[in-house]
């Protein structure tokens, strides 16, 4: 945990003063040299695989942050009343991702629930985005309206590492297929929690005549005592 949370500040860093990569690996190196972590890593020499596992860390980390920032921005509700609808866009990457390539262009109403599971990034090394349009920039495009959304086509599966039950979808790597945006605004409550549970009519406990009695209570020295009118 105190590991996670030095890597957390380190990303922290990089994100608010714009530090960069190469900072963020001389925080790695004090970091694993700290707590004696012995990482996974692809390469054949251990520069290249401290290369790549920094580069893992750190382009994840801001790209993240980076979308959950767009999603907030066009989430606003004076954005919304203008720019009503969402374009998928590609990357532009050498060795794409079929899917990924094929969902460019794809216009959704923003409020969409296929945006819940295909908001980017959606998996490793993802860097797809998100445009807000307007209904003239839709024009524009020769649209009329929004594009059929697509079947994620969510199947059952079996994480090999844990044996868990999950939903996976075709294209989105395991543990991608959420909205970034939406994580980071609701925090860790679940979806069902957001509205507050209906209240239960308070009922005076009666002790069940099974249970013995409470034992005598234990003398306490003055000093001992919370001051006076604390709970």
């Amino acid at each position: 945990d105190d590991m996670l949370a030095d890597f957390r500040a380190a990303i922290e860093k990089a994100r608010r003063d714009g530090t960069g990569l190469e900072e963020f690996r001389r925080d790695f190196d004090r970091i694993v040299e700290r707590y004696g972590w012995k990482y996974n890593a692809r390469g054949s020499t251990e520069e290249a695989r401290r290369a790549w596992r920094t580069r893992v860390i750190y382009r994840t980390n801001m790209r993240t942050s980076y979308m959950a920032g767009r999603y907030q921005q066009m989430i606003d509700p004076d954005v919304l009343r203008y720019r009503p609808f969402w374009r998928y866009r590609h990357s532009g990457a050498k060795h794409p991702r079929l899917q990924h390539l094929a969902w460019d262009g794809l216009v959704l109403a923003a409020t969409d629930p296929a945006w819940h599971v295909m908001f980017p990034p959606n998996g490793w090394g993802c860097g797809c985005d998100v445009e807000a349009l307007s209904r003239r920039q839709l024009a524009a495009l020769g649209k009329a309206g929004p594009d059929p959304a697509p079947d994620l086509g969510g199947y059952e599966a079996v994480d090999p590492r844990t044996g868990q039950p999950e939903i996976r979808y075709p294209s989105i790597d395991r543990g991608w297929e959420y909205n970034v945006g939406e994580a980071w605004i609701d925090g860790m409550v679940p979806r069902e929690l957001r509205e507050p549970l209906t209240p239960v009519a308070r009922q005076e406990l009666t002790p069940s005549p099974s249970l013995p009695p409470l034992p005598a209570p234990t003398p306490v020295q003055e000093s001992a005592l919370l001051p006076e009118g604390l709970g």
